[in-house]
């Protein structure tokens, strides 16, 4: 009888939602979905799986923290993915935002961003909510965070066969490997762009190893 009471008598049945991200206040999404849990008896709630489910909803979502407390609240804190680098066809309007990981998890438009662009042959068979498996393009976001990281700025990259070309500038583009180890490459261009002088005529650096 007690049980039936805690369980499903409404003694501690959920009533107080509380939900946050890293960018203020939950999605209306998020919101709509944890509201249709009220009146649920927090003893059958699973913290685990409710993080899934909100994950599979929203794929901006990195990581969910559920927490519940006697006898009727929710606490729900969200950590968005953050975007690394935008992927795209030659000539589309269209990106896809990827984060370091290598997962896909919105679109865009090609004005609107203000990080990398990563020219990638591929895009169109890539979709929101799944993980890059391409070596050559994960390689690519790879070098994007090495990059920033060494505060190298850049303009774009582009996946070609045997090479990422990195646009530096008009004048200076830097040529990676796919496969190759890319801190020394970094390294590498770090010395180098220490050392060079740039003339008026445009200079390709190949620093695979």
């Amino acid at each position: 009888l007690l049980v039936w009471w805690l369980t499903l008598g409404g003694a501690v049945s959920l009533q107080t939602i509380d939900c946050s991200s890293e960018a203020g206040s939950c999605s209306a999404e998020i919101l709509a979905e944890l509201e249709r849990l009220r009146g649920t008896p927090l003893l059958l709630l699973r913290s685990q799986e409710l993080s899934q489910k909100l994950k599979r909803s929203d794929p901006t979502i990195k990581q969910v923290v559920v927490t519940t407390r006697i006898p009727n609240h929710l606490k729900v804190r969200i950590q968005n993915r953050q975007v690394l680098a935008a992927i795209t066809l030659k000539g589309s309007d269209i990106v896809l935002l990827a984060d370091e990981d290598g997962f896909i998890f919105s679109k865009s438009q090609l004005k609107d961003q203000k990080v990398p662009i990563i020219y990638y042959p591929k895009a169109d068979s890539l979709n929101v909510g799944e993980r890059i498996s391409d070596e050559s393009l994960l390689q690519s976001i790879a070098l994007a965070r090495l990059l920033e990281e060494h505060f190298i700025s850049y303009r774009s990259l582009l996946v070609e066969d045997g090479s990422i070309r990195c646009m530096i500038n008009s004048e200076l583009t830097v040529l990676f490997s796919h496969d190759g180890n890319l801190s020394e490459e970094v390294t590498s261009l770090q010395r180098i762009l220490s050392e060079v002088t740039m003339g008026s005529k445009p200079v390709t650096i190949d620093v695979r190893h």
